[in-house]
């Protein structure tokens, strides 16, 4: 058996440029975002929200939620978008929607059906006390679609549709009273770069 003894790996039409680096400890180097390994996780981006958000009191549209976006430059066009979130909502009464949105296109959504509104997840308040409540909304996504290699921005938007003048709000309850069993959280959305085989 014998070995092949070098510390750099390069293509013959890649001169000066060392694909591969092989230090002595045996750590392989390799250019970066360059592996190619269908079903592996490429790069991974996180924003993590950890004060409030309130919607506009006033309007039942989708609004995008402050600070719950997240961007991410695809390495090839052929990449797929694991994408995660971990929400907490509350809202003073009535219902509260939310949906998730890559750039300006939803995905994740339910199908159409008469008047009822497409989103990715839904609540509806069903008791008074539910004002001191803050609903968690956790779940992953696998983008397929995004065919690009410009940078993607992912977001999630709310809406209050029941009536204009109910609010939702972002890591706290509907009441946000000031005492010890009044609770504060933080949220967070995540996308995974994967490899897909071209």
């Amino acid at each position: 058996m014998s070995t092949l003894q070098t510390t750099n790996i390069t293509h013959a039409d890649n001169s000066g440029t060392n694909n591969l680096i092989l230090d002595n400890t045996g750590k392989v180097s390799i250019a970066d975002k360059k592996l190619y390994c269908p079903g592996c996780i490429i790069q991974v981006k996180q924003t993590v929200k950890t004060d409030t958000w309130s919607s506009d009191n006033g309007s039942s549209a989708w609004e995008d939620v402050t600070g719950m976006n997240v961007s991410i430059t695809p390495t090839a066009s052929t990449s797929e978008v694991l994408v995660s979130w971990n929400l907490n909502f509350g809202v003073d009464n009535g219902h509260i929607g939310w949906k998730l949105v890559r750039g300006s296109t939803d995905i994740n959504i339910g199908d159409a059906a008469g008047s009822r509104i497409r989103a990715s997840g839904w609540w509806h308040r069903g008791h008074a006390d539910d004002a001191n409540d803050i609903i968690n909304f956790s779940g992953e996504f696998l983008d397929t679609g995004i065919a690009t290699t410009s940078a993607t921005t992912y977001k999630i938007q709310m809406a209050t549709p029941y009536s204009d003048s109910y609010q939702a709000f972002l890591n706290r309850p509907g009441t946000d009273t000031d005492v010890a069993w009044v609770g504060r959280t933080a949220s967070s959305i995540t996308v995974k770069e994967i490899c897909r085989a071209s």
